[in-house]
């Protein structure tokens, strides 16, 4: 007969406690027990423990199953006296030990493909960004491209004055189709709370053709007929109706 300690360093309580023993196996335990009563903790011990990782770590299995166990258990007759742990028996242990299993497995498993599709997902939005930028890119080159190719597109080229030495800013002056552009080539961010206006010089009066910001790209403006200049201003707010002339950086003849 085995001592205790050698039933203990076995490991045939934890496997009895999983179901994983054999009739034989399961005598053999009830025999251990009989003779060694303290054994009895140690396996309500080993019982507890295992619930507690299941409750904690089981995933819940796909209702699928869970259907398909409850009907097998309706079809079972009501158990006889038996040698399993009272928390799993029949079908239900051997369910109850693969929710725990599953869950044990597949829970460091998703936490890494979480990570892993999160990473990805990471990646995907910098693509998308770059994607983005690209296009952009694109669309502008292909619209200066045409106005470029359309000699009704008058090139304005404004440079900055000493206020603003770097600044540097194309207008696309259209009198046969009225259409104006503005591609911003270098200009630096105005101050916080403020604002790019451009101005057409029209008959002696500065007449507002749109606000900008440094990093408008390409965009429309109001296109004035009898304007003999245009001009940049540093306008406070989000444009104001009549310019600031001490805060003007730009200014060229049409």
């Amino acid at each position: 007969m085995k001592s205790k300690e050698q039933i203990l360093d076995s490991g045939i309580l934890e496997q009895y406690a999983l179901g994983l023993t054999s009739e034989d196996e399961n005598r053999e335990v009830s025999q251990f027990l009989d003779q060694y009563p303290d054994l009895k903790d140690h396996l309500d011990a080993i019982e507890r423990a295992m619930e507690i990782i299941a409750q904690q770590q089981a995933i819940v299995p796909p209702s699928e199953l869970r259907s398909a166990t409850i009907n097998k258990i309706n079809e079972i007759d009501a158990p006889k006296a038996s040698p399993w742990p009272k928390w799993i028996t029949g079908i239900a242990a051997g369910v109850a030990l693969i929710a725990m299993v599953y869950g044990l497995k597949t829970r460091s498993d998703i936490q890494q493909l979480s990570g892993e599709v999160s990473s990805l997902q990471n990646q995907l939005s910098v693509m998308d960004n770059d994607c983005s930028l690209v296009k952009d890119d694109y669309a502008t080159s292909q619209k200066l491209l045409e106005m470029y190719k359309n000699d009704n597109f008058l090139p304005v080229r404004l440079k900055g004055n000493q206020m603003m030495p770097q600044g540097d800013l194309v207008v696309f002056w259209n009198p046969t189709d009225k259409k104006a552009c503005l591609k911003v080539n270098n200009l630096q961010s105005p101050p916080e709370g403020y604002t790019y206006q451009m101005w057409a010089d029209v008959d002696g009066e500065m007449l507002s053709v749109g606000t900008f910001k440094s990093d408008a790209g390409i965009i429309d403006l109001k296109f004035l007929e009898e304007a003999t200049s245009l001009n940049v201003t540093i306008e406070e707010g989000e444009g104001q109706e009549h310019p600031n002339v001490s805060k003007l950086i730009m200014s060229s003849k049409v």
